[in-house]
């Protein structure tokens, strides 16, 4: 039986930029930064560690193509909050519209 979610996968422009939005503007903080030869294997989660994203940079035009748009035109991501419009003020003014579309859609109020 299946019982988490251990890693997901997101395609990145850039690892430190990366970073700074997840961060600086989500909350999340660095899990591992492992230099990996000429790459590095690096992953951020919440707080809470419950779900861990590995970041990867996309290096062909297909993988490019996706940063941003993993989900498609659907929400790739839901978050669980206890407080979504404290959380919501506190995101950065850049991250707020996700933010929002995020509390709206998973009524984590």
């Amino acid at each position: 039986m299946i019982l988490n979610n251990l890693i997901t996968s997101l395609l990145v422009k850039d690892y430190d930029e990366a970073i700074s939005f997840y961060s600086g503007k989500l909350g999340f903080v660095v899990a591992e930064d492992v230099p990996m030869g000429p790459d590095r294997w690096l992953t951020i989660a919440p707080n809470s560690h419950e779900t861990v994203f590995a970041l990867h940079v996309a290096k062909s035009d297909s993988d490019l193509a996706l940063v941003g748009k993993q989900g498609g035109s659907f929400p790739f991501l839901g978050i669980t909050t206890n407080d979504c419009l404290r959380d919501y003020q506190w995101c950065d003014h850049t991250a707020r519209e996700s933010c929002w579309k995020t509390c709206m859609a998973t009524r984590s109020f």
